[in-house]
């Protein structure tokens, strides 16, 4: 009974994330229910027919559904946004006052419905910010930053690289952190047979192209090394065509047999416990949540310096950091620590004394809780 009691008394907050599947913004947001709901009661409002429900439902978080659209390219995402926003907008002001909402926290900046719906409905807003704003175009990126200057009480940034590019006076930096640490393994295989690991969502920008590529030149100095690609599609024309372009340069290079691909796995640290390398060579990262678990594995990484992984390797020490698009330089990367397994236990044993003290949970934890009840209060 007081459980439930304490429960009623609870300040509630209503989590927007637009992800279709499970992506590290998801799990960041989902880390923020699961380390926190001893001190406020958490809702969440996702896309229809968002994969990321079961993973609420198995945790026992309430969840709203409603259909989102993102804005882009194509005409029919042009004319149906603005109906859209309007029908979200309004949900989601009905939605907090049915569930007594005191605090929304959008999961990222582009998101409009949780502007309007907090400034219609008068309710404080939170808004992460997970894309660097150098990669946006300049219009959008000024509106949406203009809308968060009147509307936000604060403004989350994922890591330097974008609270370096936001001139807001609410702006703060809190970095993203793991819920789930596992167990770090010590893999020193002395064998030239090296397998990597690309985890990732089969997205254009990505770079699993470049990892392709790259694999390529990589794999004619040392034929026995293999790749793994694990992500989804999310069941999206568009990246199932990306996925389907993949495997048909796979067939071109005749790299049959050592480049697989995979669907996307709960469980990533399965996945990375197998890896000797760790690769992520994508045009431009807020944060990168595969890195970080990759790091916490104890899984070296080569990274392309897009933003976040900047912040969790120092090349050469810690890992390696290659320029985006640079085929040569993947290239090379990938062979020097297929050639080097005692470098590769250094780097990854460094990168992780870096990740415990740089993204540590409570630390993370605390600054969110302190803005939460700085407004809540």
């Amino acid at each position: 009974m007081v459980k439930k009691n304490r429960l009623i008394e609870m300040k509630t907050i209503a989590i927007i994330d637009n992800s279709y599947g499970v992506t590290g913004a998801f799990k960041a947001a989902l880390s923020y229910g699961l380390s926190l709901s001893g001190s406020f009661r958490f809702i969440y409002i996702i896309p229809k027919g968002s994969s990321t429900g079961k993973q609420l439902k198995k945790h026992n978080f309430k969840y709203h559904e409603l259909y989102f659209v993102e804005l882009g390219k194509d005409i029919g995402k042009i004319l149906t946004y603005l109906p859209a926003l309007v029908f979200n907008s309004i949900a989601i002001v009905r939605i907090i006052r049915e569930e007594s909402v005191g605090l929304v926290h959008s999961n990222d900046l582009y998101n409009m419905s949780a502007v309007c719906a907090s400034y219609f409905s008068r309710t404080p807003l939170v808004t992460h910010a997970r894309l660097i704003p150098s990669s946006m175009p300049n219009l959008l990126i000024r509106i949406w930053l203009l809308a968060h200057k009147w509307v936000a009480n604060n403004l989350i940034c994922v890591s330097k690289a974008v609270y370096s590019q936001i001139s807001l006076q609410q702006k703060v930096l809190i970095y993203d952190f793991l819920t789930d640490l596992g167990n770090p393994r010590s893999k020193d295989k002395n064998s030239r047979h090296v397998k990597f690991v690309f985890v990732g969502n089969y997205t254009k920008g990505k770079g699993q192209d470049l990892a392709i590529k790259a694999f390529g030149k990589a794999h004619k100095e040392i034929p026995s090394m293999t790749i793994e690609f694990y992500g989804s599609t999310f069941k999206i024309k568009k990246n199932e065509h990306y996925k389907e372009s993949l495997q048909n340069m796979v067939s071109e290079l005749k790299l049959e047999g050592k480049i697989s691909f995979h669907t996307y796995l709960q469980n990533v640290q399965s996945v990375l416990e197998t890896a000797d390398v760790s690769l992520n060579f994508s045009e431009s990262e807020s944060f990168s949540f595969t890195c970080l678990e990759a790091i916490f594995a104890g899984v070296p990484l080569i990274a392309t310096r897009c933003g976040g992984p900047e912040e969790m390797i120092e090349h050469g020490v810690s890992g390696l950091l290659v320029g985006k698009k640079n085929i040569d330089e993947m290239s090379k990367a990938m062979i020097f620590l297929a050639e080097s397994p005692g470098r590769r236990k250094e780097m990854s044993e460094k990168a992780l004394d870096l990740a415990k003290t740089r993204f540590d949970k409570n630390k993370s934890l605390e600054l969110l809780k302190n803005i939460y009840q700085d407004i809540l209060v």
